[in-house]
């Protein structure tokens, strides 16, 4: 008997394109039944993010790795103090006549 994928698997995320899982959702798969008929293409493309909302962050899209938070928040820290400069220098020039 198949086994039902585990869609938290980085590697069924990485290893399936949306068109793919799309497909598997209107047409059948295995044991499961195809859905064409009763899901339009918009409630698969719309089941195909749901599947993927279960996948690591990097197969759900562009967002940063735990990893890269620490750098990534002392970066925008510096940039914030930069910023917080700014208005201190701007009001600091002379002013023209």
């Amino acid at each position: 008997m198949p086994q039902i994928p585990d869609f938290t698997s980085r590697a069924w995320q990485e290893g399936k394109n949306n068109a793919q899982v799309a497909v598997s959702i209107l047409d059948g798969k295995d044991l499961m039944p195809a859905f064409r008929g009763r899901v339009d293409d918009d409630q698969a493309q719309s089941l195909v993010a749901y599947l993927r909302a279960f996948g690591p962050a990097r197969a759900r899209g562009n967002e940063a790795a735990p990893d890269d938070f620490e750098k990534r928040f002392h970066q925008l820290q510096d940039e914030w103090d930069e910023l917080q400069k700014q208005p201190d220098e701007v009001s600091a020039r002379p002013r023209r006549p």
